[in-house]
């Protein structure tokens, strides 16, 4: 009985790994207004990093700021500000590149309007390097604070902080 039982916990303990395994991992972060524009919190989960940030105008679907985050793994990033210097998810440092606009910094978002964010992380799966790409909406302030909906698995939290989840 007492080998049965060791069986059936180690059956369950790999199948329990392999679930892991081959779940998708989920991060989210937040668009926040702050007293120089919007600050994005990153909540990573178990994701190993931004591997990209894109915002876009909604319509027409236009590019505004591209920047190449080489495994950003900070809590916050700020609209405009393209990171150097920071820590990876495996203690390397590294920096960011902007990728546009080529030269100078990004155009103001305007006040009101509503833009598209869309992330690109990277995660581990069964030893293999792989990328999950999130998109969503979020509005800038008019007001002092940000509002916003998001498309996929986001949902927003009213005003203040938009709440946007991958997976």
């Amino acid at each position: 009985m007492f080998l049965v039982a060791i069986f059936v916990t180690s059956a369950f303990a790999i199948v329990l790994l392999l679930i892991k395994q081959f779940a998708i991992p989920t991060g989210k972060i937040d668009a926040v207004a702050s007293e120089h524009g919007i600050d994005f919190n990153v909540d990573y989960g178990r994701t190993n990093g931004l591997l990209r940030l894109q915002i876009f105008e909604q319509d027409p679907r236009s590019l505004i700021w591209d920047v190449s985050l080489h495994y950003f793994h900070e809590p916050k990033l700020s609209y405009g500000e393209v990171p150097q210097g920071f820590i990876t998810f495996n203690g390397s440092t590294n920096s960011a590149a902007q990728v546009f606009p080529a030269n100078g910094a990004p155009e103001k978002l305007r006040s009101g309007e509503e833009y598209v964010l869309k992330t690109d992380w990277q995660y581990d799966r069964l030893g293999t390097a792989q990328i999950k790409s999130q998109e969503h909406c979020f509005r800038t302030p008019s007001n002092g604070s940000a509002t916003g909906k998001s498309k996929g698995t986001g949902k927003s939290k009213g005003t203040g902080v938009i709440n946007n989840k991958i997976g």
